[in-house]
């Protein structure tokens, strides 16, 4: 039998089960059932029960993570589970599958920078996903030597209706800091 735990005594192991018995394989990160890349406890007698931070999710949910619409996933019933499909995704997946579902909010054609918005069914309405798209300020070369610049997509709190202002909070700033700040440099 192996049981791994952190400072806190809580069971958990970042990559591999926390729990390995004759009878159970089980991954628990900080205490919660987690496996990002399959099923989450599997049994001797052949269970695989799927979780995404301790939210267990069907098997059919699971398998559709890769193909599944914004649309499939707003309609999930379940808010909780509907949360870990869009966190199980991605943000910039989830962009990128939504098209028009996702509204755009603002647009820094300077920066480069979008922020987006998606509205969440009734049960979970006062909590839309919102998300900035930013360019990583180092340019890179593609393997052709073509310069880019990465993109990351970041939630950000609802409440903001300008990439500036959503960006300025990711780095724990004011609207106005930030905005200090960016002419400075």
């Amino acid at each position: 039998m192996e049981i791994y735990r952190n400072e806190n005594n809580d069971l958990h192991r970042e990559h591999g089960p926390a729990v390995v018995t004759p009878n159970l394989i089980k991954y628990v990160v900080n205490g919660k059932i987690h496996r990002a890349d399959g099923p989450a406890v599997i049994t001797s007698t052949g269970g695989r029960l799927f979780y995404w931070k301790n939210v267990h999710i069907q098997p059919s949910l699971w398998k559709s993570k890769d193909t599944i619409s914004v649309a499939e996933i707003l309609a999930i019933q379940n808010s909780e589970v509907r949360r870990c499909m869009v966190e199980m995704i991605g943000y910039a997946e989830l962009v990128r599958r939504g098209g028009s579902d996702f509204k755009i909010i603002d647009e820094d054609k300077e920066t480069g920078a979008i922020l987006y918005r998606l509205e969440m069914p009734k049960d979970d309405a006062k909590e839309p996903v919102v998300v900035v798209k930013v360019l990583d300020g180092t340019p890179m070369k593609d393997t052709n030597g073509n310069i880019y610049r990465k993109e990351y997509f970041l939630r950000v709190p609802p409440k903001y209706k300008t990439c500036k202002d959503a960006i300025a909070w990711t780095f724990g700033m004011e609207p106005d800091e930030y905005i200090r700040l960016e002419r400075e440099t």
